[in-house]
């Protein structure tokens, strides 16, 4: 995922609404938000307009160091930007494009960090870069919703998500339906999962969250099938 981190959470969020349409998870917040969302969960931080956030010499080392060394961007408008040195790199009047994703990747390729848009786990391939999603290179045939609530859990694999925090990141600002909708999401794409793997593939766990079924859910979940069968 991506953290992005504006004085303006309009113009942020803005940024996230294009990551989004380009099948990017992305959180949009102000300097002041930033410390209490920051995590090794988010794979590249970026900065858009830093020049208009003052001092950074302290705040980007706080921001380096709650994310656990994550690469950390910064998009100026102004042609030099005095405390270039703090960000890992800058890019001058650049446009978010797939060109300027192409660039954050081939950094993150030289420091041996994860890739963003790469979304991939126990055999899920949701990255934005493939055709479509698979499970084991099977395609499951999923929505854009239902790809966005797949990669967000997968991204936090094996973090169990609350459905609260999959409205922020799946849906675009603003258009989050109710948390009902989230279990009719996923209730959709466990029965594409069962088509071609016999078995449903997220699971749930009262006010804990969401998350991918490991081999002990599955066990567990055909133990309670076979008890159900005998009763």
């Amino acid at each position: 995922m991506i953290l992005l981190i504006d004085k303006s959470q309009k113009d942020a969020t803005l940024v996230s609404e294009i990551l989004f349409n380009m099948g990017f998870l992305s959180l949009a917040v102000t300097p002041e938000r930033a410390p209490s969302e920051i995590s090794n969960r988010f794979r590249a931080v970026i900065f858009l307009s830093p020049e208009r956030m003052g001092s950074l010499e302290e705040y980007v080392p706080m921001i380096r160091k709650f994310s656990l060394g994550s690469p950390i961007f910064a998009l100026c408008r102004k042609p030099y930007f005095e405390e270039e040195a703090l960000f890992d790199k800058v890019f001058y009047n650049a446009e978010i494009s797939y060109d300027l994703i192409g660039a954050i990747i081939e950094v993150q390729t030289t420091m041996k960090k994860r890739r963003i848009g790469s979304y991939r786990a126990m055999g899920i391939d949701a990255s934005v870069y493939s055709d479509e999603v698979t499970f084991f290179d099977i395609p499951l045939g999923l929505t854009k919703t239902e790809t966005m609530i797949l990669r967000y859990i997968a991204v936090n694999f094996p973090t169990r998500v609350k459905a609260n925090d999959i409205l922020r990141f799946a849906f675009k600002s603003g258009r989050c339906p109710e948390i009902a909708n989230i279990r009719t999401h996923i209730s959709s794409i466990n029965k594409k999962f069962v088509k071609v793997a016999k078995r449903q593939f997220i699971v749930s766990e009262n006010r804990i969250g969401y998350t991918l079924a490991t081999p002990p859910d599955i066990f567990a979940a055909k133990n309670a099938e076979n008890n159900k069968i005998t009763k």
